[in-house]
């Protein structure tokens, strides 16, 4: 009875042994698949982390393909319209020289009949009033010429006026241009800034989202682990009063 008793011991102990060795195996393929479960899962949100990343910087990309058209377009108009006032401005300066030499011409003209005139005058006027005529001719010539000098220094004048305020009339265009495109490029950093909050905005919440999965699935995970820890100790605790009764039992 005693060699069958501690056979029987025996077999409990080695049926125990291997109860334990059959949990740890489980619990080790069970934490092994757990593992892998993780990790595949990880891969996803990197996966997902890097499409996103992959999308934010294809757009970023179109997007300053985009803006570099639209300048270039901006560029290119602005080009045209110098061009289109270069065009017209060297127009009225063509039709001003045009006016200008016909007026000195007209007036080349007219002077020379007048003095053809004057010299039929003078050859029929008497021999005795040449010397008196000259002398008053002298003056008109004089005076013609003081006033044509006048009239040119006047033209000058008013040339150089206009020039003046078709050359502060063109600063005013221009300046008006760089501050239209300063402004341009104010409102275009000012989305650009806008835009790089809202994506860093939902990045730091998609952040947040991950974390907050990753920590409740490592406390599902804990309190799994917690869970079984108990059930163990309770079995341990089970087969210890049944190792109790049963030498209890033998002793009676």
């Amino acid at each position: 009875e005693k060699i069958e008793k501690e056979r029987i011991e025996q077999e409990n102990i080695e049926q125990a042994r291997r109860d334990e060795e059959e949990r740890l195996e489980k619990e080790k393929i069970e934490k092994e698949r757990k593992a892998e479960e993780e990790r595949i899962e990880q891969e996803k949100i990197e996966q997902a982390i890097r499409a996103e990343e992959e999308r934010i910087n294809n757009e970023k990309i179109e997007q300053e393909r985009k803006d570099e058209e639209k300048r270039i377009e901006q560029e290119k108009i602005e080009q045209e319209r110098k061009a289109e006032e270069e065009r017209i401005e060297q127009e009225k300066v063509e039709q001003a020289r045009r006016a200008e030499e016909e007026r000195i011409e007209n007036e080349k003209m007219e002077n020379e009949r007048k003095a053809e005139e004057e010299r039929i005058e003078q050859e029929k006027i008497e021999q005795e009033r040449k010397a008196e005529e000259e002398r008053i001719e002298q003056e008109k010539v004089e005076q013609a010429r003081r006033a044509e000098e006048e009239r040119i220094e006047k033209e000058k004048i008013e040339k150089e006026r206009k020039a003046e305020e078709e050359r502060i009339e063109q600063e005013r265009i221009e300046q008006e241009n760089i501050e239209q495109a300063r402004r341009d490029e104010e409102e275009r950093l000012e989305k650009e800034k806008i835009e790089k909050e809202r994506k860093a905005e939902e990045e730091r919440i998609e952040q947040e989202k991950i974390e907050q999965a990753i920590r409740a699935e490592e406390e599902r995970i804990e309190n799994e682990k917690i869970e079984q820890e108990r059930k163990a100790e309770e079995e341990r605790i089970e087969q210890e009063k049944i190792e109790q009764e049963r030498k209890a039992e033998e002793e009676r």
